[in-house]
């Protein structure tokens, strides 16, 4: 068996969590190269975009998220290298992994697999 790739899942950036937080000063980075992925709520709750999901259309993903359409096409992120912290801190193979896999319909990594990862371009 083949070791899990993180670029084949994207579960945490799909359909698994209604929202990925941010701080003031996050927003304003990725702000400064993609604008339209900061949320900013009437309430000020700071929050990336999310869009409808092409794979469940009752769900929402992440705006950053990017995949080819395929089964065998990766998922990147168009914010990488100014995820929040809430994207950075979850961790391959994590409960938090576990559990957004689960709600998109995957099994967990089995323990003895440690995914590749993290989902970069």
């Amino acid at each position: 068996m083949s070791v899990p790739d993180c670029l084949a899942c994207g579960a945490c950036c799909r359909e698994a969590f209604d929202c990925t937080p941010l701080t003031a000063d996050e927003a304003v980075r990725i702000t400064r190269d993609a604008p339209t992925y900061v949320d900013v709520q009437a309430d000020g709750w700071v929050q990336l975009v999310r869009v409808p999901s092409p794979r469940h259309p009752s769900g929402t993903q992440c705006a950053a998220l990017r995949h080819m359409g395929s089964p065998q096409a990766s998922y990147t992120c168009d914010i990488y290298a100014q995820r929040p912290e809430a994207c950075s801190l979850l961790d391959a193979g994590s409960e938090s992994c576990h559990l957004a896999r689960k709600r998109v319909g995957l099994e967990p990594w089995e323990a003895s697999e440690r995914p590749h990862g993290p989902l970069f371009r």
